[in-house]
């Protein structure tokens, strides 16, 4: 397992997840966030539809067990993607990056280090093929210049395949889970997933 890669990410990471299904996202994010919080960031949890927010925050307070404090210190949000990612109904990539950028400003001006986030697309690819593919092209254009490190899941369960090869190359390291456990792949080794 690679999970200090995951877990331990340097700003500006830009990583791709895919999983199955909630308990499977759960377990790879839990850890992700635990981390996060225990370092002095800021922490966005953007959840899917199937992830209820009451759920994920029981599931995120078992593995660190004072979530509590930290959102009543403001250093964690879940929500659900649409939050996030949806404004009058619509998805804009660069409405979206500018947010980023506004965000990223404000937390640091909090005194928080930096901002750790994951987001899931799953919904957003399927409907809005096009701009998201810009929206993560141009995700990973630009942070590596932040103090953001981010991690885009998206359900196996719903994603096809070419989808899924757009969403890798956008990414410069992919997360999936495999018999061992959570395994990393940088983009230069990402043919190890299809030997």
């Amino acid at each position: 397992m690679q999970t200090d890669l995951i877990y331990n990410a340097a700003w500006g990471s830009h990583m791709c997840m895919f999983y199955k299904g909630r308990d499977e996202l759960t377990s790879g994010l839990t850890p992700y966030f635990k981390a996060g919080l225990e370092n002095n960031e800021f922490c966005v949890w953007a959840l899917p539809d199937a992830l209820e927010v009451e759920t994920a925050k029981l599931v995120l307070n078992k593995e660190i067990g004072n979530l509590e404090y930290y959102i009543n210190r403001g250093q964690i949000e879940i929500r659900n993607y649409r939050d996030y990612y949806i404004q009058d109904g619509v998805f804009s990539a660069l409405n979206m990056i500018d947010w980023w950028i506004k965000r990223e400003k404000e937390v640091l001006g909090q005194e928080f280090s930096g901002i750790r986030v994951a987001g899931d697309g799953t919904d957003l690819f399927n409907a809005y093929v096009f701009k998201m593919n810009l929206y993560e092209k141009e995700v990973n254009n630009i942070i590596e210049r932040m103090k953001i490190k981010a991690i885009c899941t998206y359900s196996l369960d719903s994603i096809d395949t070419p989808n899924i090869l757009n969403i890798i190359a956008y990414h410069r390291f992919t997360i999936v889970n495999r018999d061992l456990g959570w395994e990393v792949f940088r983009a230069s080794e990402i043919n190890n997933l299809f030997v």
